[in-house]
């Protein structure tokens, strides 16, 4: 049992928010939303935040309230025989994170370059090395942030970050909106192509983006349910964390779609977006020099919050697996990510490390991560949703009597039955 638990209610939603908003929502999702047809794309992924996002999100909190344990402990608890299988998952993550920082690390150089001698164009900053040295500033601050418990460094950072975040979120947005072809946007935002909607693989991009935005099917929100009191209450802390990482997706999207048309930025210039083609429309607005690094800014601390998150299940997860004390467990998880990032990190400089083609960092986030998240979150579900003895009392205990039928029929089988189709009609 947890011995730490969050100060407050607010704290609690604060951080969780902290973990859904990252780069996927301000970085992945406006450049794939701006490949994948716009409004298609934003249409779909609010029924995947509906369908699934919602139940697996109050599903992990829900367990992890229960159980007050790490996610490996958590498993154990919930059916020992099955917990290799989260194993496989736990890999999942570890991976993620492995280039999660080094992207972490790309917004920080943008940041402090637009502080001071000015954004140079993505080609350029990954022509030298200086990418990998912010990524190792990166994991030293997460080493920092995350060696004491949570009360003295998660909250904390949360509590200042959030709030920080979305009001730059606003601001950003507010500009943007004046913009002179800024209804083009909106026309972008809501166009409908029904012809894509009938491609599987469609389906998976939008959402493996569903659960990497909400840190969802991850273990994740496990681990941060196990902080909870037995009070806690969780199905209107669960919406207002859905909510925010919508609604942080849909304003970002708003405002890279504005500046994409308002500056003929091209639409297709894909996980570069953000570092290559918004500068040069932050270049001819008007206070342009002061919104160029509030963008950055933004970007860095939603990264910096989502990273410190999957921090917290790595080292969470070693306490329990290693019986070491969190500072220990902190060292481990930092030196490990360090050493694994160090590819992810080659690929986007002077060595351009591929693996099949592809520079490691795209083959980690397309091919592995995009590829076996929505599998990896089928087994999770699954594992809690049918393996958990007491997940019909919790329910019961924890939401209103009228949605406790829905719920349990959503998490046993319709999300199972969608994730596991779906995967498995990629590799067909």
């Amino acid at each position: 049992m947890k011995n730490v638990h969050w100060s407050s209610k607010l704290v609690f939603i604060l951080s969780c928010i902290g973990s859904a908003v990252g780069v996927g929502n301000l970085w992945r999702f406006p450049y794939l939303a701006a490949e994948n047809g716009g409004g298609t794309f934003i249409a779909i992924y609010l029924f995947a935040i509906l369908l699934l996002g919602f139940p697996i999100l109050l599903l992990e909190l829900l367990a992890g309230k229960a159980l007050s344990s790490s996610p490996v402990k958590s498993f154990e608890k919930i059916k020992k025989e099955w917990t290799p299988l989260y194993y496989a998952n736990f890999f999942l993550i570890i991976l993620l994170f492995s280039y999660y920082v080094v992207i972490t690390g790309w917004t920080l150089g943008y940041f402090t370059l637009s502080l001071g001698e000015g954004i140079k164009p993505f080609s350029e900053f990954s022509s030298t090395y200086a990418p990998i040295m912010f990524t190792f500033v990166v994991m030293a601050l997460i080493f920092s942030v995350m060696r004491v418990d949570i009360r003295k460094g998660l909250e904390k950072v949360n509590k200042f970050v959030l709030p920080l975040l979305y009001a730059l979120l606003i601001i950003l947005l507010i500009e943007v909106v004046q913009l002179p072809k800024f209804s083009d946007a909106v026309a972008f935002y809501t166009t409908m192509d029904f012809v894509k909607m009938a491609n599987p693989q469609f389906w998976l991009l939008v959402i493996s983006q569903a659960i990497f935005s909400l840190s969802i099917g991850q273990g994740i929100m496990l681990a941060y349910g196990a902080y909870l009191n037995k009070k806690s209450e969780l199905v209107k802390s669960s919406l207002t964390i859905v909510g925010a990482d919508t609604f942080a997706s849909l304003m970002a999207a708003l405002i890279v779609f504005g500046l994409v048309f308002s500056f003929s930025i091209p639409s297709n210039s894909g996980p570069t977006l953000s570092f290559e083609a918004l500068p040069k429309a932050f270049d001819q607005m008007q206070f342009g020099n002061i919104l160029m690094p509030a963008f950055f800014l933004l970007l860095f601390a939603a990264a910096f919050t989502s990273a410190i998150s999957l921090a917290e299940v790595i080292i969470d997860n070693f306490q329990d697996m290693f019986k070491l004390t969190r500072k220990n467990a902190t060292a481990v998880c930092v030196g490990l990510i360090t050493l694994l990032m160090i590819p992810s990190a080659l690929s986007y400089s002077p060595m351009n490390l591929t693996i099949f083609g592809q520079k490691v960092l795209d083959f980690l986030d397309v091919s592995v991560v995009g590829r076996f998240l929505p599998l990896t979150t089928f087994f999770t579900v699954v594992y809690i949703a049918w393996g958990y003895k007491d997940l019909e009392k919790e329910a019961k205990a924890n939401m209103p009597r009228w949605f406790v039928s829905p719920f349990l029929i959503l998490v046993r089988y319709v999300i199972p039955i969608f994730l596991f189709v779906l995967s498995v009609a990629q590799f067909l």
